[in-house]
């Protein structure tokens, strides 16, 4: 629903994108702290735990290989032993990136996607449906984002409304970082996975050198700084370099 309205925001009331999703932001956060009555949700159920914490395979040197469940009756010993192969949580996540990675790459839809961020207005005199093109678009993107959502509860087993929020920045850096043009028409899902890798090490790095996590955040901002200058002046630099040639 967001993303339907933030579509139609955008596509049929031609609201700027940034205006729309940042104020149905505002509202949706706002009826989630209504709905958790602004205090974390923690009585859930627990096998969401054994979900989210769980793995693909557990491996028992020499004796057992389990599939989709932890083994039972061991050992402390063999507890030590035990090999836990690929979480749960990658392995749905992949899932949906594998699915939309093809949808983006090799189908119409993805092929009118990359039209509509290049350009709008040839896309549309080539006869794509713009406006309902958008809003699915922005639906899928609110779906996404939903399923984020769930991920944070299956590893956390708790809910809070603004779980996501010190995130914002981190997601759109790591789609910059990933190949992404601000001026639309590039990009992959590929590009936007590695981009989240590379955020996700710098955070390890430097929590294992003991530096303190704001220093994240400098660091980020200042990767999203060259990031942007990097895809606004390189149109450019091409250019001057083909009027050289």
């Amino acid at each position: 629903i967001p993303g339907f309205i933030n579509g139609f925001l955008v596509a049929k009331l031609r609201v700027p994108p940034f205006i729309a999703t940042f104020g149905m932001y505002g509202i949706a956060y706002g009826f989630a702290e209504i709905i958790c009555n602004n205090v974390p949700v923690h009585k859930l159920p627990t096998s969401l735990g054994s979900l989210g914490h769980g793995y693909l395979f557990y491996w028992l040197p020499g004796k057992i290989l389990s599939f989709l469940g932890k083994p039972e009756n061991l050992s402390r010993e063999e507890l030590k032993h035990l090999v836990s192969i690929i979480p749960n949580v990658t392995v749905i996540a992949f899932i949906f990136i594998g699915i939309f990675a093809f949808i983006l790459a090799k189908t119409k839809f993805g092929q009118h996607t990359y039209a509509i961020g290049g350009n709008i207005n040839a896309a549309e005199r080539a006869g794509v449906n713009v406006k309902i093109h958008l809003i699915k678009v922005y639906m899928i993107s609110s779906f996404f984002a939903s399923l984020a959502g769930v991920m944070y509860v299956l590893q956390f087993i708790t809910g809070r409304a603004p779980a996501g929020s010190a995130r914002l920045l981190d997601a759109v850096v790591a789609v910059i970082i990933g190949g992404a043009s601000l001026s639309g028409g590039k990009g992959t899902i590929m590009g936007t996975v590695i981009g989240a890798l590379i955020i996700g090490v710098l955070e390890i790095g430097l929590v294992n050198l003991s530096i303190p996590t704001y220093n994240l955040h400098i660091a980020v901002g200042c990767i999203l700084i060259f990031a942007v200058l990097v895809d606004q002046f390189s149109p450019e630099l091409m250019h001057k370099e083909e009027e050289i040639r």
